[in-house]
């Protein structure tokens, strides 16, 4: 398969991976600080949806920092 196509393949699979599983507020643009989460233990999450996304589960194919 040539590269082009893999990475079509990767953004399509991706696309409909986040339409399903990304909370709806989490895909609107950052408008402060409060909207950036970098998790950790004692971690104050800015709405339920936050946490939600931090702590599903993503594809084998993904990295998180």
């Amino acid at each position: 398969m040539n590269e082009t196509i893999e990475i079509s393949e990767f953004r399509n699979n991706t696309r409909a991976w986040l339409e399903v599983n990304c909370p709806a507020q989490m895909c609107k643009a950052m408008t402060s600080d409060d909207d950036t989460c970098w998790g950790g233990r004692k971690w104050k999450f800015a709405s339920d949806a936050q946490k939600l996304w931090l702590e599903r589960p993503k594809p084998d194919t993904t990295r998180e920092p």
